[in-house]
């Protein structure tokens, strides 16, 4: 399948490193908003486009994105999220540690008109101890590829059109009743 990737900060870089790393799938644009990015993208000769110009593509899958997401891939639009289910939205490690919050979770969810409001696909739940930005998200890195390669894995067992409009639940593994 065709993906076109947009991520930031280092785990934008650890997104796309799982994507490649996984042969199946083929990276055929991008959007960064996190220079070292930029340039390991350039490195592996991966367009960069500004989201209203993306090509068409089968998935679109974001991590770690700045702005609101209007095209959607053909199969579907992804956005992996930390603390998906309790901080939707901007800075949600900085509110869970406002919040001594220690439940972290790695989600991926469906991409819509409204920030962080899709349909949740799959979430992994993690203790964390950190007391900074930096330290939770170093405790978050593993389960942001486990998830990454879990909806990667999942992409490559249910590709047909059925599952992408919904009527399969990916997360049961039955189809669902109209």
């Amino acid at each position: 399948m065709t993906i076109f990737y947009i991520g930031g900060e280092r785990v934008g870089i650890l997104g796309l490193l799982t994507i490649l790393s996984h042969k199946n799938h083929k990276i055929i644009g991008a959007k960064s908003y996190y220079p070292p990015l930029s340039k390991l993208l350039a490195k592996f000769h991966i367009k960069q486009y500004e989201l209203k110009d993306m090509p068409k593509c089968d998935i679109i899958l974001c991590v770690h994105g700045r702005e609101m997401v209007k095209k959607r891939g053909k199969y579907g639009s992804f956005n992996v999220h930390p603390f998906l289910y309790k901080y939707k939205g901007a800075r949600p490690i900085e509110r869970a540690l406002k919040d001594n919050c220690k439940k972290a979770s790695v989600g991926i969810h469906r991409i819509t008109n409204d920030i962080d409001c899709g349909e949740v696909i799959k979430e992994k739940f993690v203790k964390v101890s950190g007391t900074t930005v930096n330290e939770i998200y170093n405790e978050l890195y593993s389960t942001y590829i486990d998830i990454i390669l879990w909806l990667l894995i999942e992409l490559e067992k249910y590709s047909d059109k059925l599952f992408w409009e919904g009527i399969y639940d990916i997360q049961k593994g039955i189809r669902r009743s109209n």
